[in-house]
């Protein structure tokens, strides 16, 4: 017998909790080897406990700390990491590769939202997607201007988003260079000369066609929505 599972809208809090966790342990694996060391022996959460401040800061200090347990994940593919982390992060730059990460998530959620609850699809500019989606799905009391995700960020039940890392499960068996992510995905508003569906997951050429007018060639027409796959061109 197929067994079916259903999400509910009121997990997304707590899924998106472990989406941003695990976008920050991803993101450590970017780090260099300095800046790695000098995280874990930050006192930003003190002595490795979730009890300290919530800051994205704190949440990177633990999951480093955690995750150089052992046998060390930071210890393979050494030449990709030392390339990825050749870069120079910023706060900004850090928070613009965490919103990468979690947007998919985002997304997704609405879409559900959208065919479970006939709730519309927002439309915004790009920049402000992140807040806008945010807040329609119920994860911010109201859309802001400036929204970091670590101001989107719940934990209800009490830290249990980390406790895969407190536990007894150490850098060992983690396969963090090969987390599941959410499909790569993208909101555009559509003019209504293509012969698309409101809502519609498009890898087609009208699809790709009505992504195209998008960039500029197209009308826009706020009012009609359409769903394509990024790495579908």
């Amino acid at each position: 017998m197929e067994e079916t599972w259903i999400v509910a809208v009121s997990n997304q809090p707590v899924l998106y909790t472990l989406q941003y966790i695990q976008a920050i342990a991803v993101l450590s694996i970017k780090l260099s080897p300095e800046e790695r060391e000098a995280w874990k022996t930050s006192r930003a959460l003190d002595k490795n406990t979730w009890n300290g401040e919530k800051t994205w800061e704190a949440i990177l200090s633990f999951v480093i700390s955690k995750l150089s347990k052992g046998r060390s994940v930071y210890e393979a593919d050494t030449e990709e990491m030392s390339v990825l982390s050749s870069s120079v992060w910023s706060q900004q730059s850090i928070e613009y590769n965490l919103q990468q990460f979690c947007l998919p998530f985002l997304r997704l959620c609405s879409l559900l939202q959208h065919h479970l609850y006939g709730d519309d699809l927002p439309g915004c500019p790009r920049e402000k997607e992140f807040s806008v989606l945010a807040s329609g799905l119920g994860l911010l009391s109201s859309t802001l201007a400036l929204c970091d995700c670590m101001r989107v960020l719940v934990d209800p039940c009490g830290g249990s988003g980390v406790h895969w890392l407190s536990g007894g499960i150490y850098a060992d068996s983690v396969e963090i260079g090969q987390a599941v992510s959410w499909p790569w995905i993208t909101y555009v508003v559509c003019s209504r000369q293509s012969n698309g569906v409101p809502g519609k997951l498009f890898n087609t050429r009208s699809g790709l066609k009505c992504h195209y007018g998008y960039e500029g060639k197209g009308d826009r027409d706020d009012n009609f929505y359409s769903l394509v796959k990024k790495d579908a061109f």
